[in-house]
């Protein structure tokens, strides 16, 4: 289970991999028994953050995904990308089956101006991890994808990790000429769905 939280208290258990709130706003991620007992329980984050999709892959790690102003306690180091800049950061964050981070980076945004959000996450037959959200950042797509320009003032992206999230494979915006955002995905095989909304008249369908 993951989300965020102001709370002080009743969030993360003893010896977690951070066990206070350092930020106004804290994600948090919970694991429990097939039961419904709490496992363990931790803070993740140092200014304002807030957790919105969680997966779990292969080796029963859970992938987090969400949005950041925080500087600090976020990215580890040799993520794929180690410093928040921007109006507000991605994120995507790995944690261990116990709950120990294994490793987090931020997602995009690279003026100060720019915004880029991460919504949901699923997980691919390799492991490799795939993440959708909302941009307004111009350089996220990478060459060859299906939409390698932002078309409007905010853009859907669908953007492709691999498991120790370091390496970006491929991104790609899905957009038309207002705002777009993606807020769910689903990989069927070797074809991936994405879901959001849109208020585009032209570009989407």
């Amino acid at each position: 289970v993951t989300g965020y939280t102001s709370s002080t208290t009743n969030i993360a258990t003893s010896g977690a991999y951070q066990s206070t709130l350092v930020g106004a706003v804290d994600e948090f991620v919970v694991g429990y028994s097939s039961t419904g007992t709490e496992l363990w329980a931790t803070y993740y984050g140092s200014g304002t953050d807030y957790a919105h999709g969680i997966a779990i892959d292969g080796n029963k790690n859970l992938l987090v995904v969400g949005v950041t102003q925080s500087s600090t306690g976020i990215a580890t180091s040799g993520a794929f990308k180690t410093a928040y800049s921007g109006k507000y950061n991605g994120t995507l964050a790995q944690f261990s089956p116990s709950g120990k981070l294994n490793w987090g980076t931020y997602i995009g945004s690279s003026s100060n101006t720019n915004t880029t959000t991460a919504y949901a996450v699923c997980i691919g037959a390799t492991n490799t991890v795939y993440v959708t959200g909302r941009t307004d950042e111009t350089g996220l797509a990478t060459s060859g994808t299906h939409q390698t320009s932002i078309a409007g003032s905010n853009d859907a992206y669908i953007a492709n990790f691999n498991n120790a999230g370091n390496s970006l494979a491929w991104a790609t915006y899905y957009g038309g000429g207002s705002s777009e955002s993606g807020s769910s995905l689903y990989l069927n095989g070797n074809n991936l769905y994405v879901a959001g909304n849109t208020q585009s008249t032209t570009g989407i369908s």
